[in-house]
């Protein structure tokens, strides 16, 4: 798993701290991704995603990458581990361990 791209984004109002692209070279696979961080340790990452408005007029959002919850963990693991060099902070690290599953991070 490589990061290209990488924009840090330091404005203090809002959360969004990095935008980069996740090259995963054993699939040939890009995926655009955002980085979010609040005060008080919240972080999140935000995934593409379409919007679209209803009926009743309000804006919606539908993802256009799923994960299953293992692969989510790991893939997510692997980036917060990328992005401790670009991006250093303290974390908790209380993600699960899944040595055998065969996913290329």
């Amino acid at each position: 798993m490589e990061i290209k791209d990488f924009k840090k984004i330091d404005n203090g109002r809002s959360p969004l701290k990095a935008s980069f692209m996740v090259h995963i070279p054993e699939w040939d696979f890009n995926i655009a991704i955002t980085y979010y961080e609040k005060n008080g340790g919240a972080h999140w990452f935000g995934y593409p995603q379409q919007e679209w408005t209803n009926q009743q007029g309000e804006k919606k959002y539908k993802w256009l990458a799923y994960f299953g919850e293992k692969g989510k963990i790991r893939f997510e693991k692997a980036l917060k581990e990328k992005l401790s060099i670009l991006l250093p902070k303290n974390e908790d690290n209380q993600d699960q361990n899944y040595n055998n599953e065969d996913l290329p991070f």
